[in-house]
């Protein structure tokens, strides 16, 4: 067995032919990279924490837990999740990791997400409100915690004052349980990141009342969940919230009239989020009071309004609100229902706005829209750099605007107008106009019908100028992506790690062990 730390690597032989590959940070660009033993002859078959991980017995787990809890660095941040799923093997392996953490006084982060350790976290629970003080953040997404170990975390939660992040994500507690550790949260006033994300039903009045009487609280995930008519006292509670940054209510079906008027007067009057994902929070239910409420809003800087059934009425109150606001950097509408004349209106704000950087119209069912708006936006805007207009019918005389208005654009590095309808007419305006383009760093046209010739020639021109250039393969028909190019630089790698973010939940920084077989 190897452990690699940083460029030392230390050899444990009684392991035999497992190798533990450590990911070095580099701080220069705030990115990963994997240390690389190809030269030396190590297999090439990586496994990370997903689903392809291997499920190994828990006496080796057992080596390497001792291994890394008691000689690795203490601002470092093991990562053991997706390990084992066998609900005695877990409850033995939460066993000895519990032993571990007992005698750890450096450990202070730790992610035991996917292992289904069901009551075995109770174990773990009483040692951190025991023994362990240190550890600030905690992850125990999806592990089927019943009641036994719900109650354990609840006391957990209460004495350990040191917790900062808590992630309890997916674990369906029961009401009793779920009241219990809400209960324990208000009795914790040191917590700031807290993850409830689909957690069963969540009483709304006493979240509401462990939100107002938590003054640290910076960022919330209650994404998943239902709240009932009382979804109107945990919008009440953080109106007036002296911190709160970031909250995500996606999927939370917000639908009583009073959750509802709630939400506006949060979004109205609130004055520190900055951060809110809205995404897939409103079926069959009307927005238009929200959109309004929006154009009192100063400080969203990120907002996620996709899959909400938006339509044009709403498109001009949105194109209103982008007209005057001078805080909001990303929107995402992706997957609404705006149409021409709900998103003329945004697009002419575009003309205006110079805040805005990241817009997503995906799946918008746009089709036209009104004569050289989208060739004025690319060529006026200095703001805008990632654009999204994936599958929406946009015609050739759309895509015709869109190459010219490419060929004079400096800012934007990123736009996808796949699965659009430009055919083969629209070929040769990119050929002609991405060549005057320095800016774009991706871009993809896949399923546009250019034909084969002219998808080869679009490839063979630009596959070196763009980090990633994705084409289709010339069958109408069909269209796949055979054609992609990618050159994997800087730029690439953190444009995809804030991809990931996408504004749910803040991400801890954890460190992911690799295994190797």
């Amino acid at each position: 067995m190897v452990i690699t730390n940083k460029n030392n690597i230390v050899k444990i032989p009684e392991l035999g032919s497992l190798e533990i590959l450590d990911q070095l940070y580099n701080s220069n660009h705030k990115q990963f990279r994997l240390l690389s033993l190809e030269n030396e002859g190590y297999n090439k078959n990586v496994y990370t924490h997903s689903s392809t991980t291997p499920q190994l017995p828990s006496v080796i787990w057992r080596h390497i837990l001792n291994f890394i809890l008691y000689h690795y660095l203490p601002d470092r941040c093991p990562v053991f999740s997706d390990k084992l799923n066998d609900s005695k093997d877990s409850k033995e392996w939460a066993s000895e990791l519990a032993l571990l953490i007992r005698d750890n006084k450096s450990l202070r982060s730790l992610n035991l997400s996917f292992n289904l350790m069901m009551d075995g976290v109770g174990e773990i629970a009483h040692v951190l409100a025991n023994d362990n003080n240190t550890l600030q953040h905690l992850n125990l997404n999806e592990n089927g915690i019943g009641e036994v170990g719900a109650m354990e975390l609840s006391k957990m939660i209460e004495r350990n004052t040191g917790l900062e992040s808590l992630i309890l994500d997916t674990n369906r507690f029961g009401e009793g349980s779920l009241r219990q550790i809400i209960s324990s949260l208000e009795m914790n006033k040191q917590i700031k990141k807290i993850s409830l994300a689909m957690v069963g039903n969540i009483d709304g009045q006493q979240l509401g009342q462990y939100i107002q009487n938590s003054p640290k609280l910076e960022h919330l995930n209650l994404m998943v969940n239902e709240f009932g008519r009382f979804g109107q006292c945990v919008f009440d509670s953080v109106v007036e919230h002296p911190n709160i940054q970031t909250l995500n209510l996606s999927y939370t079906k917000i639908r009583s009239s009073e959750s509802k008027a709630g939400l506006q007067r949060m979004i109205e009057q609130n004055q520190k989020i900055t951060t809110l994902n809205l995404s897939y929070a409103f079926i069959d239910s009307d927005v238009t009071d929200i959109m309004r409420a929006l154009l009192f809003n100063k400080t969203l800087t990120s907002m996620d309004l996709s899959l909400n059934s938006i339509e044009s009425i709403q498109g001009a109150i949105l194109g209103a609100y982008l007209l005057t606001n001078k805080s909001l950097i990303s929107l995402n509408l992706g997957g609404n229902i705006l149409g021409t004349s709900g998103t003329s209106p945004i697009l002419n704000a575009l003309l205006y706005n110079n805040t805005l950087k990241t817009l997503n119209l995906r799946k918008n069912q746009i089709k036209v829209l009104e004569e050289n708006v989208i060739f004025q936006v690319l060529s006026k805007n200095t703001t805008l750099t990632s654009l999204d207009l994936y599958q929406n019918s946009l015609s050739t005389n759309i895509g015709h605007e869109i190459a010219c208005g490419l060929a004079v654009n400096h800012t934007l590095t990123s736009i996808d107008l796949s699965c659009n309808e430009f055919g083969v007419e629209c070929a040769d305006s990119f050929q002609q106009s991405l060549v005057n383009n320095n800016s774009l760093r991706y871009i993809n046209l896949i399923g546009n019908g250019f034909g084969r010739q002219p998808s080869f020639a679009l490839h063979a021109t630009y596959k070196n100028r763009f980090e990633q250039f994705k084409i289709e393969d010339g069958n109408s028909s069909n269209p796949k992506p055979a054609i992609t190019f990618e050159k994997l630089t800087t730029t690439t790698l953190n444009n995809n790690n804030n991809n990931n973010n996408n504004n749910s939940f803040p991400n801890e920084y954890y460190l992911d062990w690799f295994v190797c077989i």
